[in-house]
């Protein structure tokens, strides 16, 4: 049975980590989309039905995203990888969902609060506050789309995979911003022309961020590598 890869190798050097190549990440993406159309298909559907009853969620985003990291490193998942990936993260999926969602959650009440709330006498210290508050949320919205891979492809707690999404997404600001707005750009798409959602968007923006970690990962065998 195949078997998600967990190790890395790095060189060590001191060289920073290159910008970011968006366009192949993108092009690799497709062309994973297409070479193995049906899988994705069937990824995506039972994705996409199971997450009607919200509580499998997180689980179902975990197996589908580990699935992806498979199908990226050019093997083909079946349905007992799939299952495999649901029973492993069931718990610790919805401990990364609570740490997104409540953070998410959490610092959009702040930044409203120090915004419209706080009385006029306060802005001083208030909008500050605020800026702070959206750097944060920034930085959640980032780290977000490389929690999930990280955590699966090199079996790591959260701890760990927080502070390699933290480093990836800060080496490489507008590569990360423009896989963000990729997947947001997805999901409005996928409001307005009703079969984008079933049959690619969750396959498609859990290929584009596990291609992103990958890629990135195979660059780190040239640069200084991510320590504990």
């Amino acid at each position: 049975m195949n078997t998600i890869p967990v190790k890395i190798h790095n060189k060590g050097t001191n060289k920073r980590l290159p910008p970011g190549n968006i366009s192949l990440v993108l092009k690799w993406t497709f062309k994973k989309i297409y070479e193995n159309f049906l899988i994705c298909v069937i990824l995506n559907l039972v994705w996409f039905f199971g997450s009607f009853t919200l509580i499998l969620i997180p689980p179902l985003t975990f197996s589908l995203i580990g699935c992806c990291l498979l199908l990226a490193k050019h093997k083909e998942p079946d349905r007992h990888i799939f299952i495999e990936l649901l029973k492993k993260y069931f718990l610790k999926s919805y401990k990364v969902f609570l740490f997104i969602i409540g953070s998410v959650f959490i610092l959009s009440i702040n930044i409203f609060f120090y915004i419209k709330i706080i009385p006029n006498h306060l802005k001083i210290i208030g909008v500050p506050l605020a800026i702070i508050c959206l750097w944060a949320l920034v930085y959640i919205l980032f780290i977000h789309l490389y929690i999930i891979p990280f955590m699966i492809y090199q079996e790591i707690e959260l701890k760990k995979a927080i502070k390699r999404a933290s480093i990836l997404a800060l080496a490489r600001p507008l590569y990360t911003f423009i896989i963000l707005l990729m997947e947001v750009t997805v999901s409005i798409l996928s409001l307005r022309f009703i079969p984008i959602m079933p049959l690619f968007g969750g396959v498609f923006i859990g290929l584009l961020i596990s291609i992103a970690v990958l890629h990135s990962l195979e660059e780190f065998d040239t640069c200084e590598p991510i320590k504990d």
